[in-house]
């Protein structure tokens, strides 16, 4: 059997009383039981960190110390994505929603269009055949981004005219994960 060490009490230990630093008029022993040095009682703050950092907290030795030069070197240049925005941005899609597409799907005629194809299909999913959830209408065959591609509207009236986007039997009913799996299989077809 292994032997506890038994800790004996430090005979040598300073006895040595100081005043709070806090300035709260406290006393207390300078060193605890395991001769470390204290400087003020426990929960009390130092009052000259709140003046100095009005509440942040200095790492003293951290003071005055620089980091390395490829740390400073990073800190002045520009993010890498700083002006990578729209056409500049390597991830831009040049058929994303358009301001055309959006204006659209905000209508009162697609919103109708959108409320008949879901009642007609009883708003049950079209592949998983469950009724109710998070649905979504889709165009199907066609999608309405081919559908506006093919047609090119100049303006939002001429888009109006389109009348595939309109027909209800270019539509179906579907849930948020089935729609994401559809458009999924039909990008891996192409």
């Amino acid at each position: 059997m292994e032997k506890k060490r038994i800790r004996k009490p430090n005979k040598e230990r300073k006895i040595e009383i100081i005043n709070c630093f806090c300035g709260c008029g406290g006393t207390l022993n300078k060193y605890d039981n395991r001769n470390r040095v204290r400087k003020g009682l426990p929960g009390h703050k130092k009052p000259w960190i709140s003046i100095l950092t009005k509440g942040e907290k200095i790492s003293l030795k951290n003071k005055g110390k620089h980091y390395s030069i490829a740390t400073e070197f990073k800190k002045g240049n520009k993010s890498w994505s700083e002006g990578l925005f729209g056409k500049n941005n390597p991830l831009w899609k040049e058929n994303k929603v358009t301001p055309l597409k959006k204006w659209l799907r905000g209508t009162k005629q697609y919103i109708n269009w959108k409320k008949s194809i879901l009642e007609r299909d009883n708003y049950t999913c079209q592949i998983c055949k469950v009724r109710g959830g998070k649905l979504c209408v889709d165009h199907f065959p066609r999608t309405f981004a081919e559908i506006i591609k093919e047609s090119n509207p100049k303006n939002f009236e001429d888009a109006f005219d389109i009348k595939e986007i309109w027909n209800t039997n270019n539509g179906r009913t579907l849930h948020d994960s089935c729609h994401r799996k559809s458009h999924a299989k039909r990008r891996a077809k192409f």
